[in-house]
C-alpha cells in the first residue's frame, strides 16, 4: 500500500490509504474479472485510492470497455492511471478512463486504433465500414473520456483515428499551449507577426 495526505489548513486529515491494482500484458475477460476482485479486496481493507498500473500492449475491445465502465462508477473512490511503462491500445483506453493520469519517466501511450487479429492468417486489414463499426464505440469511449476528466478532445479522438494528425503549439508571445490539427497549425504560423510554433 502507499500512503498519501492530503494537507489542510485547519483540520488534521486522516491520510488516505491506496492500493496498487496491476493491469499488465493482454487485456481480456480474465483481465476483468481479476481487476474487478482486486478493486474490491482493496476497498473492503480500506483504499480510498486505487492506482492502476499499466504495462500492456492492448487487447480485446468488448473487455476493455466493461473495464473503462467499472472504473468510471468508482465514485467512491479516486483511481489514478500509473503507465509503467507502456499503455498502447486498450490500455490507453482504459488509462484515460480514471482520474488522473501520472507516467513514469520513459513510459509511452497511445495508437487504439482498431484491428483485426485472425487465428489463421494473423493480422488483417479492416475494409472502411468495418472499420468505421469498430471504431464507433471506441471513439465514443475516448471521447466521454476526455469531456469527464478534462483531457483535449482533439488529442483522444487522434489515437483512435487513422492519419488524424495532430500538433502542439505555443504562442510565443502569450504562452498558450493547445493541440490543433495540420491546418490549423499551418493557418496560425502563416500569419504575419505570428509567434505561434510547434512545442519542442
Amino acid at each position: 500500500d502507499l500512503t498519501t495526505s492530503r494537507p489542510s489548513a485547519s483540520v488534521p486529515t486522516t491520510p488516505a490509504k491506496a492500493a496498487i491494482v496491476t493491469i499488465h500484458d493482454e487485456i481480456n475477460d480474465i483481465t476483468l474479472v481479476s481487476m474487478k476482485r482486486r478493486v474490491e479486496e482493496a476497498r473492503t481493507a480500506g483504499a480510498t485510492i486505487i492506482v492502476f498500473e499499466m504495462d500492456t500492449p492492448g487487447g480485446l475491445v468488448g473487455s476493455t470497455l466493461e473495464i473503462c465502465t467499472f472504473i468510471k462508477n468508482l465514485s467512491d473512490l479516486k483511481t489514478v492511471a500509473w503507465i509503467h511503462p507502456a499503455a498502447y491500445s486498450a490500455g490507453a483506453m482504459i488509462s484515460l478512463s480514471c482520474d488522473e493520469i501520472v507516467m513514469a519517466g520513459a513510459s509511452r501511450m497511445g495508437d487504439c486504433a482498431p484491428i483485426l487479429i485472425s487465428p489463421t492468417d494473423g493480422l488483417k486489414e479492416l475494409g472502411k465500414t468495418e472499420r468505421a463499426k469498430v471504431e464507433s464505440p471506441i471513439l465514443k469511449e475516448f471521447l466521454d473520456s476526455s469531456h469527464r476528466r478534462g483531457y483535449d478532445p482533439l488529442l483522444c479522438e487522434s489515437m483512435v483515428r487513422l492519419g488524424n494528425e495532430v500538433w502542439w503549439v505555443e504562442d510565443g508571445a502569450g504562452g498558450e499551449r493547445r493541440f490543433v490539427r495540420k491546418s490549423e497549425k499551418e493557418s496560425l504560423m502563416t500569419k504575419e507577426g505570428s509567434a505561434w510554433k510547434p512545442v519542442e
